[in-house]
């Protein structure tokens, strides 16, 4: 999928929270997740494996992975809703 913002290519993965306390929204490449189906999400294994956390505070996704795309370019997430 090419970014709505910039154009160029954004990456497949997902979104999940990544704090035991509520905490933030992250993003994570779809490799990293489909090799890794138990983890325990830290804000250094995020980062390790090329994930983004956002300054989203949240429990709108209750720990399920929601399908979507990232642009490290710009920024931007697109998160599919249906």
């Amino acid at each position: 999928m090419n970014c709505p913002v910039c154009g160029k290519e954004m990456e497949t993965g997902f979104c999940r929270m990544y704090d035991t306390r509520g905490g933030k929204l992250a993003w994570l490449p779809y490799e990293f997740c489909k090799r890794s189906t138990h983890f325990i999400l830290t804000k250094d294994r995020v980062r390790k494996n090329g994930g983004v956390i956002t300054s989203v505070h949240s429990t709108i996704f209750d720990n399920e992975e929601q399908i979507s795309w990232c642009c490290k370019d710009c920024g931007k997430i697109v998160i599919d809703v249906r």
